[in-house]
């Protein structure tokens, strides 16, 4: 079981690069004489985070390679370079708690919105979408069932579908 914060994406996110000289190898040989041996070889010559140069050219073809072969980190500097994304990020991420009701609200969107395509086959309009989502996080009940369900929904994404958890909350009908 991987407890990775990251999993599923830590196996892609660390995955090494191409042409990557750094490697670290350790070997520890134990002999009957109680012999010792380790061996660190380190080909990159600069193992410290600390960069002084914001133009050092290894280090911008490194990371053109990390976005050129990780999508992940490729999707998290193109986010992270928008402005609006910038602002949101800055006012609803503040803490773990703030984050979860943020993320929780995104995930309500995103699963409102398809799931009203599939049943109807057209797009929920933006208004009606912020308005339920209001409608259901204002209601303390509701509020803890649609945070609950989330949250279990984000540990276990195959097992637990979000409207099962808060369909006695909606029920979608053409209006006739």
């Amino acid at each position: 079981m991987n407890l990775s914060p990251l999993y599923p994406l830590s196996s892609t996110i660390n995955k090494p690069l191409e042409n990557d000289t750094n490697t670290n190898t350790n070997t520890n040989t134990n002999t009957d004489t109680n012999t010792n041996t380790n061996t660190n070889t380190n080909t990159d010559t600069e193992t410290s985070l600390v960069i002084t140069n914001n133009q050092d050219t290894e280090l911008l073809e490194k990371g053109q390679s990390i976005l050129n072969n990780h999508e992940f980190f490729n999707d998290l500097s193109e986010l992270m370079e928008d402005a609006k994304f910038n602002t949101f990020f800055e006012k609803y991420f503040t803490d773990m708690n703030e984050i979860k009701v943020t993320l929780t609200y995104m995930k309500l969107y995103k699963e409102f919105k398809n799931k009203w395509k599939t049943l109807t086959d057209t797009e929920l309009d933006k208004r009606i979408n912020i308005y339920l989502m209001w409608k259901m996080m204002k209601n303390p009940t509701t509020n803890r069932l649609a945070l609950h369900t989330v949250l279990k929904h984000f540990e276990n994404p195959k097992s637990n579908n979000i409207f099962n958890g808060i369909q006695e909350f909606m029920s979608i009908t053409d209006g006739k």
